[in-house]
């Protein structure tokens, strides 16, 4: 039986630059408040175990950037959201006038399915300013807006005082829960072709499409080994993880780096294991696993040379050992954009030959981190991995070797065995 895992509840924080969504929800999170005000780059998220009647959940909030620089991020990050939070500055007439817009906008790139009756909070903040002689915005006033829309609830609050941000916040994670079924307290599975910033098929190059390749499908068979971890859909992790698995695609399948919709063409770089950075015309010529598996070992201590294999050689090499894919996910993430930082998993069942090494049938995995830095259009900039290769090749290698079969020069070996592989006791 699969084990029940607490309900992620997704809540966004909308408002101009400067009203107090960073504050906010730091107050609520972590009851601190910083004198120091510092933008919002992109987004920031922080989560919260909460409990509401006798339903456990982990509430994820999201900082979202008010510049108009940063509102294309929308479209990624408004997705799979529960409940939206619109906040104003009481001293401000323009944040107040400015929620319409902030309404409005969320509602189009997040597409709810029912819109009339998505769940929107409104907060007045800084109340606390000058003892409330310098608002401008009247309760009355916000209150009157708050019911030309349908009755959205209203919190006038203190970030810097924590006046109404936990029952703010608490009205949040009810109006949220309200919404979800009783017996739905945990999140359903995304699966694999579940692509945020993608295409769901490769383009080639006549016009035509063809499926999703192995390298990015998961592992699906009789074998038990299963991903570790079902982001629920929306979360920063599954986003993350969506769109790692579109660069792959693309650039395992596309043959012009103008076709890509995953990266910024004229900034990429792909860096491995602090490796010299590669342009992503140096990778796409490459291909991904050329790419990864590029060494400065002496050529006898190598058993993938990259050098000596094309774009398509490299493929075929490790499809024909992985006949059901290789299959990708996130285990953690450290950090939102534009620099995130993120441990992962590749793992697959060694079916077929890899380089005269007969297949063993077991379980072939490796974990690495990386930190993928994105522009403001959520597209790679920058992708800089770090993996030890001998984890994948520990896998590879423990089949017999077939006789007559191409494999790596034993000559070496027999000297001295690789670095990178344990002998066994």
């Amino acid at each position: 039986m699969a084990s029940r895992r607490r309900k992620l509840l997704k809540v966004i924080i909308l408002g101009d630059s400067g009203v107090g969504k960073t504050s906010l929800m730091n107050q609520y999170v972590n009851r601190k408040f910083s004198i120091q005000y510092k933008a919002t780059i992109g987004a920031d998220f922080l989560t919260k175990e909460v409990q509401i009647d006798d339903r456990h959940f982990t509430l994820q909030i999201w900082d979202t950037a008010g510049q108009e620089r940063f509102q294309s991020l929308g479209v990624a990050f408004y997705r799979g959201a529960d409940c939206c939070v619109l906040v104003y500055d009481v001293n401000i007439m323009k944040s107040f006038d400015n929620l319409n817009n902030w309404r409005e906008e969320f509602l189009i790139q997040a597409s709810p399915s029912d819109p009339e009756n998505f769940p929107f909070i409104v907060l007045g903040n800084k109340t606390d300013i000058d003892g409330g002689n310098s608002r401008v915005v009247s309760e009355k006033k916000a209150k009157h807006w708050c019911t030309s829309k349908g009755n959205i609830p209203y919190f006038e609050t203190s970030a810097k005082e924590g006046i109404n941000v936990e029952a703010a916040f608490e009205c949040i994670a009810r109006i949220a829960l309200k919404n979800e079924p009783e017996d739905d307290i945990w999140p359903s599975r995304a699966t694999s072709t579940d692509l945020t910033w993608s295409e769901r098929e490769r383009r080639t190059p006549s016009g035509g499409t063809a499926p999703l390749p192995p390298t990015i499908s998961s592992t699906s068979s009789s074998k038990k080994e299963e991903p570790r971890h079902e982001w629920p859909i929306g979360s920063l992790e599954e986003t993350v993880q969506n769109a790692i698995k579109t660069w792959e695609m693309e650039l395992s399948h596309k043959t012009r780096l103008g076709d890509f919709k995953s990266i910024n063409p004229a900034k990429f770089k792909f860096f491995v294991n602090g490796r010299k950075g590669l342009t992503g015309e140096e990778t796409l010529a490459l291909g991904s696993y050329n790419a990864l598996l590029q060494t400065s070992l002496p050529p006898e201590f190598q058993y993938y040379k990259a050098d000596a294999e094309t774009f398509e050689s490299s493929h075929d090499v490790f499809r024909m050992a992985f006949p059901r894919g290789f299959a990708w996910e996130v285990l953690r993430v450290y950090s939102g954009p534009p620099a995130i930082a993120f441990k992962y998993r590749h793992w697959g069942y060694m079916e077929g030959p890899y380089k005269g090494h007969a297949p063993t049938g077991e379980l072939v995995e490796f974990t690495g981190v990386a930190v993928l830095k994105v522009d403001e259009q959520l597209r790679a900039e920058e992708v800089e991995i770090y993996y030890d290769p001998g984890e994948l090749f520990a896998g590879l290698l423990k089949g017999e070797v077939i006789s007559g079969v191409d494999s790596v020069d034993t000559t070496a070996s027999k000297l001295q065995p690789c670095p990178f592989l344990k002998a066994d006791p």
